[in-house]
This record gives C-alpha cells, structure tokens and sequence, in this order.
C-alpha cells in the first residue's frame, strides 16, 4: 500500500501536544508548567514558525537494537546538555523530533512509552528495558 499526505505544521503540532502530554504524565503539571517549556507550549497551543519539530526517518529505539512491536507507538524523553527532546514515532514507520525546551537546567532522565496497541498493552520505557522476557510476554496493568 502506498499512500502520500500534505504534511504540514499543524501535524508537528500534534506530534508536539502528544510529546508534551507524555512529559506531563512522567513529570507533572508543575514541571511542565515551568518556563523552560513556555516556548514549546505556545507553538503547540497557538502556532508559529516551526523551530521545534523535524521529520525522523528511523526510529532510534530500533537502532540501538530495542525490539518494538509491530505498528506500535513510542515516545522517548532525553536530555543533551540544555536541551529535552522527544521522539515520537507512530505505527513504528513515521517519526518526529519535537525540541521541548533548549533551556532546560533540572533533572530529567530518558523515559517515556511504547504502546503495542494491537495487543492492547502498553509499557513504559524503563520496564521495557528491565524485563528479560519477549516483549510480546510483558504484560502491564
């Protein structure tokens, strides 16, 4: 099956408001509420110029040799320096880059979720990594 699509910001943002959210979960309100995300969080709510999202042709979990479930979705938090990002692939095949702050100072370690939504489960990342079973075994409530 082939498809094409007219791939345009408003599509970053939503990939940015899932990003977002997912840090929300992890952190909470008060966190993401911090100055650090005030640019991010305008570009989500309102729109701009696009200095937050890129297009990513492989997804990184893959690439350090992570097996994630067929057509599932991932979200991945790090840090580098002064800067969160999120990678968010849906369907395991189409990736985005979000930038969420390029000033950040505090603590953050990776974290984030893959959810195998045609089994109906969803992990977070660090539970993922910890089991030693197959992923398809890994049951979470």
């Amino acid at each position: 099956m082939h498809s094409t699509a007219d791939f345009n910001d408003e599509y970053f943002r939503i990939f940015g408001k899932i990003a977002f959210n997912v840090l929300a979960m992890i952190q909470g309100e008060e966190f993401v509420n911090e100055g650090h995300f005030d640019d991010v969080r305008k570009w989500i709510a309102y729109g701009c110029s696009n200095n937050f999202a890129a297009i990513l042709q492989t997804n990184p979990l893959q690439n350090i040799g992570l097996p994630i479930p067929e057509d599932a979705h991932s979200i991945l938090i790090s840090r580098s320096g002064e800067m969160v990002v999120a990678t968010v692939f849906l369907y395991n095949h189409f990736g985005v880059q979000i930038l969420l702050s390029n000033t950040f100072n505090g603590e953050l370690l990776i974290d984030g979720f893959i959810c195998d939504w045609n089994n109906k489960k969803e992990f977070s990342f660090f539970e993922y990594l910890q089991d030693t079973r197959a992923p398809e075994q890994i049951e979470f409530d």
